[in-house]
């Protein structure tokens, strides 16, 4: 019984580190371009 709420928190945990992460990714994404996507040197 306890295994089987342990994994499902587990799971809960893994979803919100998850969604952290992706949120953090665009957030850094938005920072390092500030508008720089007129810029066609790359």
């Amino acid at each position: 019984m306890f295994c089987k709420e342990a994994l499902e928190v587990s799971k809960i945990v893994r979803k919100l580190i998850f969604k952290d992460l992706l949120i953090l990714i665009l957030i850094s994404i938005v920072l390092y371009s500030p508008g720089e996507t007129h810029v066609e040197g790359f």
